[in-house]
């Protein structure tokens, strides 16, 4: 060994120098070998050299995670005016609940499954910071509960956020549940009793976007709670001009308080009622004559208007029969009324009644534009399907009034995300066939960056739809 010390930026090294003869060109040449920092230039003593550190991206701490989902998740609330108020939600445990709407929106499983999905998805590396262990996702749900956190969000959210134009459809949903809470009461339709709570949602009628949300006990009926449901969104600014509503909502109360606060408004008249009795008499002989055929939908129906009093003001009531279901159901109607061995005078009484419906307005429309109106008021029912169906709203799994809050306001922040980004590829696909697609692209995770592998066709479909740009790492 041919000790040799070198010095190089004012500090000494000891490097071992040996001679060889080249083979190829025949010449004598020197290799020469780091050994470490010099110690003693006399003898030539080194400290042994340190063993070079494992760098970070060492593919020893490689790991595959599912990416395509989450980033399309990520990539459009970040576009999405959304963003910053459900960021300033919970400022202080942002991660974890940004995972939980993802977990909400991706799987929609029970939360005691959301720390295994983590660990397997690119919310781990976009969300850090994130607590999903059970009694963590308890404590969040509980924080999202408080009327304080949610007062924030609808505050901004209705006076900033929202496209709102003025004309909203109310519905609720019964939530069937066993949960011993105040909430939860004996409730139902068409009696069908069971223990539930009730969701009533607010939806623009034009943008089909839910604007607001409350929960009562299943044992309030709806007609009980339009006029607490206006108050309340009124308070984040929410004053609607026109409101499409289901026949559970009519009532002289709730008709009167429309025509004072000049909200107009299309309601279905309950079958109950003695107007529907008399406006079903009036047209027994007129409704059906060729001058009342409506075509909507490829379905032909009689409607007749007829102006009339609606709890003490002018108004506006709509006879309807669809040509085709008064047949189905005129043909069950008769067969049971003879296995039940009605009277023909009994029979004779119930006929008319068959198969027609009466929709009632403070406004004078033309029929043929009634139609397209009113059932626009099915936005609300698949708003409520999808949150059902695809966000796995039930079974409730919650057991206080401030987590079961918590958990349907969480469901709406992922419903507000979804429909957003369903919007957007309605021409395309639905939401769940891009996130199933992007569930199959994967990135490889090191622990200074990760790279994500190559997106098939239909995913860069989807990418260039939602005016996600592909990159080849993150955070380039």
């Amino acid at each position: 060994m041919a000790l040799h010390v070198k010095l190089i930026n004012g500090r000494k090294y000891v490097y071992d120098v040996k001679s060889y003869r080249d083979s190829e060109t025949k010449k004598v040449k020197k290799k020469t070998t780091y050994m470490g920092p010099c110690t003693d230039e006399k003898t030539k003593s080194f400290a042994p050299k340190k063993k070079q550190a494992v760098t970070k991206d060492d593919f020893s701490n490689r790991q595959i995670v599912n990416y395509g989902d989450a980033n399309i998740l990520w990539r459009s609330l970040m576009a999405s005016d959304l963003a910053p108020a459900i960021f300033d939600v919970m400022p202080d445990n942002k991660d974890t609940l940004l995972a939980l709407i993802f977990y909400k929106i991706l799987m929609g499983e029970a939360h005691k499954d959301a720390e295994v999905w983590y660990e397997g998805s690119y919310a781990k590396i976009l969300f850090p910071n994130a607590r999903l262990e059970s009694q963590r996702v308890s404590e969040t749900l509980c924080e999202l509960g408080k009327e304080s956190v949610q007062r924030k969000f609808f505050g901004r959210y209705i006076g900033e956020i929202a496209e709102t134009s003025g004309e909203v459809v109310v519905d609720s949903t019964g939530m069937e549940n066993e949960i011993e809470i105040p909430l939860t009461e004996y409730g139902g339709r068409s009696g069908d009793i069971r223990k539930e709570t009730k969701m009533i949602m607010v939806v623009d009628r034009i943008t089909h976007v839910p604007l607001y949300f409350r929960l009562v006990a299943g044992n309030i009926v709806d007609v009980s709670t339009l006029i607490t449901t206006f108050s309340l969104m009124g308070k984040f600014g929410l004053s609607p001009s026109m409101v499409l509503m289901d026949a559970g909502y009519y009532s002289e109360k709730n008709i009167r308080s429309l025509f004072k606060s000049e909200i107009a408004f299309l309601t279905r008249l309950p079958a109950g009622r003695r107007l529907y009795k008399e406006l079903i008499g009036q047209t027994a002989k007129t409704l059906e004559s060729a001058q009342n055929i409506v075509i909507y939908n490829k379905r032909s129906l009689y409607m007749q208007r007829i102006k009339t009093d609606v709890c003490g003001y002018v108004g506006y009531a709509y006879v309807c029969c669809d040509i085709k279901q008064r047949g189905y159901k005129l043909d069950k109607f008769i067969r049971e009324a003879k296995e039940d061995k009605l009277s023909n005078d009994e029979i004779s009484e119930k006929m008319p009644y068959i198969g027609k419906f009466i929709l009632v307005s403070d406004k004078e429309m033309e029929p043929s534009e009634l139609l397209p109106l009113y059932y626009t008021r099915q936005v609300a029912e698949n708003t409520f399907g999808f949150a059902k169906s695809r966000l796995n709203l039930l079974p409730l799994r919650v057991h206080s009034i401030e987590t079961l809050r918590g958990y349907m306001f969480l469901c709406y922040l992922a419903l507000l995300l979804s429909i957003e980004i369903q919007g957007k590829l309605t021409k395309l696909c639905t939401l769940h066939e891009a996130l199933a697609i992007g569930h199959n692209q994967f990135c490889e995770v090191f622990v200074n960056n990760c790279v994500p592998l190559e997106p098939n066709r239909r995913l860069c479909e989807i990418y260039d739809t939602l005016g996600i740009v592909v990159v080849n790492s993150s955070g380039e």
